[in-house]
């Protein structure tokens, strides 16, 4: 079950296991959370009883502090900064914690970092877009690091240091993965897990089997430059995963619901979607989390731009610029209509071929909270963005009216609409859209 451990007790014993906090029982089946379980050690050893402390040992691993010390990488791809070198010692020292600095920081990096000081198998959850950008990135530490990237379609899984997934494919994997001995979770954009039902339980498969996968890791970090969204009630699964005191007994959501998402009888059930005492829920969760802003810890840094690598499909992209390239070397001529007509369906072909990721890396800054501008150069494009956000997106392209325009300006900078998508020549200039901190350019012109 999710974050607890079944316990299968015998004679004395029972009484130890029906005295832990989390205690549950259903039918024949006893739980009880991670949590309690040094709890439950501790008292059964002092008490005599005899019973298998081996069982015990994986478990009790989880809980310990080991005061791990950060360790140099192989290779520094630029100096870190002061406040890396500490993120890194206080995420070895806190052992399960939220990652939530800004976008900007560097917490691919920071993450890098503490898993090279840890030499036990670990697990990267990530938005599928983003597999490739993390391998780079433990590439630059070290050019010789064990990777292996996990597909979808994978029947078998092999064994390696470091191990990249998909959130679309943790589920499916689950039972692969709780064979691999992973010790260490770094869970990228993780209000990706956010969803929860009223009962308090994930309300999706991928939350689930994270959470899952979490609760035998002795290493948990909940990455996301967004860790409280608009509503309180989009924590409790993070919360879970790093396994906050809140949240570790079985009527944990009840009590959390009460007392920090304003619930209420509607005469249909409890709505847990307001928000109550954040300043104090923000307290229990410090201790928790490492949080900085830019401006803090970067007040001189200038606009990012980051090329992110996408496991593409380029085989009819390939075969059109060959079509292409053979038009001109018969020809001779590149300004000629047919040549550059032909080159243009082959970066057409690329730009089309690249929406599942660009859409996939948008859902992770909108599930945040947060607005963003998508660019691309062909309508295409622009229309697979509207058909997956509908009402939450609005558009600028040619052949709409200067006041269609603006409306769909003004939507996005009052916070109506989360998604603009924008062909690059109807809004590329003359538009303000600093609603926005962060915009994907799916495609580029040619100039």
């Amino acid at each position: 079950s999710i974050g607890n451990i079944i316990i299968e007790a015998v004679g004395p014993a029972v009484t130890f296991v029906q005295k832990m906090p989390s205690y549950n029982k259903k039918g024949r089946r006893m739980t009880i959370n991670t949590a309690d379980i040094p709890v439950l050690y501790n008292e059964m050893k002092s008490s005599g009883l005899q019973f298998d402390e081996d069982v015990f040992k994986p478990y009790l691993k989880i809980w310990k502090n080991q005061n791990i010390k950060a360790k140099k990488i192989p290779h520094e791809p630029y100096k870190p900064y002061d406040f890396q070198l500490k993120d890194v010692s206080d995420m070895l020292q806190k052992k399960c914690c939220i990652l939530g600095n800004e976008m900007g920081c560097g917490k691919t990096h920071e993450a890098v970092r503490v898993g090279f000081s840890l030499r036990m198998n670990k697990l990267i959850i990530c938005p599928a877009s983003l597999r490739l950008n993390w391998r780079n990135e433990i590439l630059m530490a070290d050019p010789q690091a064990d990777i292996g990237i996990i597909q979808s379609s994978d029947k078998k899984i092999e064994s390696h240091e470091w191990l990249i997934i998909g959130y679309p494919s943790v589920a499916k994997h689950l039972n692969k993965l709780k064979k691999k001995n992973i010790r260490c979770i770094f869970a990228d954009e993780a209000h990706f897990v956010k969803a929860v039902d009223n009962y308090g339980s994930p309300a999706s498969q991928r939350g689930a089997a994270v959470l899952e996968l979490a609760a035998y890791a002795e290493y948990v970090y909940a990455i996301t430059g967004t860790p409280k969204t608009s509503r309180n009630k989009d924590l409790y699964n993070i919360l879970r995963m790093i396994r906050h005191p809140l949240v570790v007994k079985n009527d944990s959501f009840y009590e959390y619901g009460q007392r920090y998402c304003d619930a209420y009888n509607n005469g249909f059930g409890m709505d847990y979607s307001g928000n109550s005492n954040d300043e104090e829920l923000n307290k229990q969760i410090a201790p928790y989390m490492i949080r900085h802003l830019k401006k803090d810890v970067l007040p001189n840094l200038k606009k990012q731009r980051q090329t992110i690598t996408v496991d593409t499909d380029t085989r009819e992209y390939k075969k059109l610029l060959k079509e292409a390239m053979d038009e001109y070397r018969n020809t001779g001529n590149k300004s000629s209509g047919q040549f550059l007509g032909m080159l243009q369906k082959a970066k057409q072909n690329l730009a089309i071929a690249k929406i599942k990721d660009t859409l996939d890396l948008s859902e992770s800054i909108v599930s945040g909270g947060e607005q963003v501008v998508i660019v691309s150069c062909f309508t295409e494009v622009i229309n697979q963005v509207e058909q997956k956000y509908k009402d939450n997106c609005c558009k600028i392209v040619g052949g709409m009216s200067d006041a269609d325009k603006q409306q769909a300006v003004d939507d996005f900078q009052a916070g109506r609409k989360q998604v603009i998508a924008i062909n690059v020549v109807a809004g590329g200039v003359g538009i303000t859209l600093t609603a926005a901190s962060k915009m994907i350019i799916n495609d580029v012109p040619w100039t």
